[in-house]
């Protein structure tokens, strides 16, 4: 009896310790299991932008029509499309000569009506009811044809007002797919309807003067280039050496110095010849013509100024040199 009475204390003694054991262990597990988690989230937090940075890149994508696709994103200047005018003017054809179709058919009943019951083209409630308005079925048939022609005008409208894509952005775009081999010949053959193309965001600023300074750039070296005209963003966008991207920020900056610099000289050069040559009035107006038709030039080829504007400029050009060179003159007289 007294082992029986003895014995029950003794196992909870172990039952306890053991408990207490145990959950000594699990506390220690699920510190560890915290930990672990941690490890894990900050792992995936860097993974995540480990591809986030990786997927700014054009390389990163899977070559082919991803890769492709990212090329076109990742500048403006190519997001260059066909704009399919052939099929479009077949459509909208095969459109024109279905209401013109339906147009006949309209015409033939009416005088069909005029001659055999001439007062339902003066009643529509009359003419509706009877027992098959051939003319209100036409009618609504018409109405659906002329959305759809109308929805056709307006989608080819919108579409012919895109510009088309410079040649040296078609250029690059055919040689990089080229390059890559993301494309078979029949699915990048699109880029050789030169003609039928169109860029979805032509910029407003790139001129002669753009095509000139990138070209000047991709004979630099492009870590070089990447330095002087290129962002952290743009580094990222391409590990190909034949890839270059510039800010387009830092590139118009640079050719609005270099358009300004020379209208500079275009306006002090000629002021100076004139102060220079007082002695031959004609040679004087001479130097303001040249330098007039000079000034309208690099307006023409420089910048995208429209005809008012070009002539409103370069009058107000001549305008200055013959009020210096008239103001000069008088001078002269007033001293001779």
């Amino acid at each position: 009896m007294s082992l029986d009475l003895v014995s029950p204390p003794r196992e909870g003694v172990q039952e306890n310790g053991a408990q207490s054991r145990t959950e000594h262990i699990d506390i220690a597990s699920n510190s560890t299991s915290l930990s672990s988690l941690t490890e894990d989230t900050e792992a995936q937090r860097s993974g995540r932008e480990e591809d986030l940075e990786e997927g700014r890149s054009v390389e990163h994508h899977p070559n082919g029509y991803p890769r492709v696709a990212a090329f076109v994103d990742s500048d403006e200047n190519f997001l260059i499309y066909r704009r399919f005018g052939l099929l479009r003017n077949r459509v909208l054809l095969h459109a024109q000569d279905e209401l013109a179709d339906l147009e006949r058919k309209l015409n033939q009943m009416d005088k069909t009506d005029e001659r055999q019951e001439p007062a339902i083209l003066k009643s529509r409630q009359r003419d509706e009811n009877q027992a098959l308005s051939r003319r209100a079925l036409l009618l609504e048939k018409i109405d659906r044809k002329l959305k759809e022609y109308d929805d056709l005008m307006i989608r080819s409208e919108k579409t012919y007002a895109m510009k088309r894509p410079s040649k040296r952005n078609v250029n690059s775009y055919y040689h990089t797919i080229n390059n890559f081999g993301a494309l078979m010949y029949a699915d990048s053959e699109f880029v050789h309807h030169t003609q039928d193309l169109i860029h979805l965001a032509p910029s407003q600023e790139d001129s002669w003067l753009n095509g000139v300074v990138e070209d000047f750039f991709i004979r630099l070296s492009k870590p070089l280039s990447q330095m002087l005209f290129g962002t952290a963003e743009t580094r990222g966008k391409s590990s190909d050496t034949y890839l270059y991207y510039y800010s387009k920020r830092k590139l118009d900056n640079l050719v609005g110095l270099v358009i300004t610099l020379l209208l500079i000289v275009l306006l002090m050069v000629p002021i100076f010849l004139q102060t220079s040559i007082k002695e031959s009035p004609v040679m004087r107006n001479v130097i303001v013509l040249a330098f007039t038709i000079a000034f309208a030039i690099v307006l023409f080829v420089f910048t995208h100024a429209k005809r008012h504007e070009l002539f409103a400029i370069t009058a107000a050009y001549c305008a200055v040199l013959v009020v210096f060179l008239g103001t000069d003159q008088s001078k002269m007289a007033q001293q001779g």
